[in-house]
């Protein structure tokens, strides 16, 4: 509890499902309003015009799971005669808590988590290896096309980050492929000074003039997938695509 010496007071909180806490009483009630607001503390104050305020919080706990030993502390304080409210109170609970976990118990005799809780996987085992293979036989296709594959193939509609969570379960991931020619220093200075040597021929010089070398590079980022680990080969390279590569000729 907190006093702050202000000219309004509290006379009343209150929160839904939870703990009720009465301040002093004033003489008439003004107003309404929210005091705070936290994700795990929220109060309700009526306020009055006096010289001091009278704060007083309820706590309320997050939706979280309880563990096995909170539930079996909790089951033993029921048994000992211990009322639930006193219980949400010590615990910081909410009733429904409490309540539920008794229930339970009295119904089943067993304090587990129920099977089958929870958001079911939008994919199943089998669809899983599908993706993984699918993967592994395109090491360049998107998240985009692999789920495009997927529903053409068994009618399962999942997003992009479903498939990526997916392959990254089985230990793959996009990653770029090392590919490039060793250059050391001397190489690029030597290419440097001959094409700033040529760089002002004419049409005539280079007709007499055999292109033998032809490179193809790609104007986008190649991403590979491949697992951790695994060493980088010709099986590992996607293939390009002609619309998103220029050709190159040398000497």
């Amino acid at each position: 509890m907190q006093i702050l010496y202000v000219k309004y007071v509290s006379v009343h909180v209150c929160v839904g499902g939870a703990s009720r806490e009465t301040g002093f009483i004033s003489s008439r009630k003004v107003r309404r309003i929210s005091f705070a607001s936290t994700p795990r503390r929220i109060s309700w104050c009526y306020f009055a015009a006096i010289d001091k305020i009278q704060i007083v919080t309820v706590k309320m706990s997050n939706h979280q799971r309880l563990d096995d030993e909170m539930k079996w502390r909790i089951v033993g304080r029921l048994e000992a005669g211990q009322s639930q409210v006193q219980i949400c109170r010590e615990f910081n609970l909410t009733p429904s808590v409490v309540c539920n976990l008794w229930k339970q118990l009295q119904d089943t005799g067993s304090i587990e988590r129920k099977p089958g809780q929870g958001r079911p996987r939008a994919t199943t085992a089998t669809e899983d290896r599908y993706l993984s293979i699918i993967a592994r036989r395109n090491r360049g296709a998107t998240a985009s096309q692999l789920f495009r594959d997927l529903y053409a193939a068994t009618g399962t509609h999942v997003s992009r980050v479903t498939v990526s969570k997916r392959l990254h379960e089985t230990g793959l991931f996009a990653r770029r492929p090392a590919v490039c020619v060793p250059l050391t220093s001397t190489n690029r200075r030597i290419r440097l000074t001959w094409c700033r040597k040529h760089r002002d021929w004419s049409m005539d010089q280079w007709a007499i003039v055999l292109l033998t070398d032809e490179s193809r590079f790609s104007l986008n980022t190649i991403l590979a997938v491949r697992s951790y680990g695994e060493n980088q080969g010709p099986a590992t390279y996607p293939p390009m695509s002609a619309k998103s590569t220029i050709m190159t000729e040398g000497v």
